[in-house]
């Protein structure tokens, strides 16, 4: 398998200022008319998201799953790699990869193979992919509803080119997301896990009360009490 370009190392390296913290990265692609997106990451599961808020268009900040977290592969090999698997995506009949395919709209795997970085700090001629593949494929059991039936799809090896500090970031208790630009980011406060400068600042044991106790009557009293009360979950640290 071939190593990470050391242009594309070298590009990532120069994106943040010095003394600066390293910023979101986010990308456009012409299958998603241009909108900013961004991408995050909990353990081995990796989601397409949008770094910003876009109100009635787009309500929540996870716009797509993009694999069913592999525990056999590698830890090393797995913090820049996935399987991509178009069930999850619901574009489980979608045609194998092509660069630049018109009829490609929407694709999530589009829309990350063909997605160019955002520059925001310097000017940089050759912008690098943010992902690509790695020429390697496998069958995966469809997350669909023909899971039962024992369907496979096909998934494609897939290899992030950012740095972890480019992923999206939410707060593990109070749900709360990172926002492109020049910002504050959010800390880490435990593997894979961080917590924004409100949660943090009122430490480990009332962040936890108050962000179970959010989750709890946004997730299970609310809903029971309002039947057509609907909020998706918007969480990258729920379960597959």
């Amino acid at each position: 398998m071939e190593s990470t370009p050391t242009s594309t190392l070298k590009y990532y390296d120069q994106m943040n200022l010095p003394g600066s913290e390293p910023q979101v990265i986010s990308f456009s692609s012409r299958h998603f008319a241009g909108l900013e997106v961004s991408l995050s990451r909990y353990k081995r599961r990796w989601f397409i998201t949008f770094p910003r808020a876009y109100g009635m268009i787009a309500p929540q900040r996870i716009l797509s799953p993009l694999n069913i977290p592999d525990d056999n592969m590698p830890e090393e090999h797995a913090r820049n790699h996935f399987w991509y698997n178009p069930s999850v995506t619901g574009n489980e009949n979608q045609v194998p990869y092509k660069p630049d395919d018109p009829e490609a709209r929407l694709s999530p795997i589009h829309m990350l193979l063909d997605g160019k970085a955002i520059m925001r700090t310097i000017h940089y001629p050759d912008v690098p992919q943010i992902a690509r593949m790695t020429g390697r494929m496998r069958s995966e059991r469809s997350s669909s509803q023909d899971y039962s039936k024992g369907k496979e799809v096909v998934c494609y090896e897939v290899e992030v080119l950012i740095p972890d500090e480019g992923l999206l970031r939410q707060c593990y208790y109070c749900l709360a997301w990172e926002a492109s630009g020049p910002m504050k980011r959010w800390k880490p406060c435990g593997e894979y896990m961080f917590w924004c400068g409100w949660c943090q600042s009122r430490g480990w044991l009332v962040s936890s009360t108050t962000g179970a106790w959010g989750k709890l009557l946004r997730d299970t009293w609310t809903p029971l009490l309002n039947k057509n009360y609907y909020r998706p979950r918007d969480s990258l640290y729920s379960s597959p």
